[in-house]
């Protein structure tokens, strides 16, 4: 009797993994004869692979680190300007889906327009690496436009660390003077927003540092410093 369950429990599984290779069978054949088909067909507007793009861009640059010079050293934000040249290669999986790596010419300034006596400037400059993955949605009132939703990546060398400074203090025997600010390389985490119409590229995108850019030396208790920016951001597209 067991023996005759077995088997009968057998079969039932036997039947249903045909039905089942039958319908995947009959769904592949389906996809096959429907993908032929649109390959076949004529396509008034192709999907785009490639595209250049060149772009400006000018923000807001945030400087977060803590004040040695306190006793708590607690947390202090600073601001400055940021602004980049850049191009950009986009490659187009999909009207929908793109990934776009590049190259910029970027500078962080965070005393670009506040008056100081002596001291270093802070003002950074880097060559950036993104490499972004954007989603392009139209937009439903102008079909003909679009939006873009980017997340990215950015490799940041940097070719400008600038330097420490103590002319405010003639007396100063700061070993520190004309060393290094911050350290030679870092990564920062880009998303970005953008509206394209055409030719022509709207948006903002920003820069988030994941890592503590204070170059430290030994002796000195230099803290840390996190650079951040947004920027509004103008480009051409073809």
């Amino acid at each position: 009797m067991v023996e005759g369950l077995m088997r009968k429990n057998y079969n039932r599984n036997i039947s249903k993994m045909r039905k089942i290779l039958i319908f995947l069978t009959a769904l592949i054949i389906s996809s096959t004869v429907n993908v032929s088909a649109q390959e076949d067909a004529p396509t008034t507007y192709p999907t785009k692979k490639y595209e250049h793009n060149f772009y400006a861009a000018f923000g807001v640059f945030f400087d977060y680190g803590d004040d040695v010079n306190s006793w708590s050293h607690e947390m202090v934000l600073s601001k400055g300007v940021s602004y980049k040249l850049g191009y950009g290669l986009n490659y187009y999986f999909t009207d929908m889906l793109s990934v776009m790596g590049g190259v910029a010419y970027r500078r962080d300034w965070e005393r670009a327009f506040v008056s100081f006596d002596g001291g270093s400037a802070d003002c950074f400059g880097f060559i950036d690496f993104p490499v972004v993955f954007q989603v392009h949605l139209k937009d439903t009132e102008q079909p003909n436009n679009k939006w873009m939703l980017g997340l990215g990546i950015v490799f940041s060398p940097c070719f400008d660390p600038d330097e420490y400074y103590f002319d405010d203090d003639p007396t100063s025997t700061n070993t520190l003077e004309d060393k290094a600010i911050i350290k030679n390389f870092y990564v920062s985490l880009m998303p970005c927003l953008g509206y394209e119409k055409k030719h022509l590229r709207l948006g903002l995108e920003a820069n988030i540092g994941l890592c503590d850019v204070s170059k430290k030396y030994k002796g000195f208790d230099i803290g840390s410093k996190y650079l951040y920016n947004i920027c509004a951001v103008v480009g051409v597209k073809f």
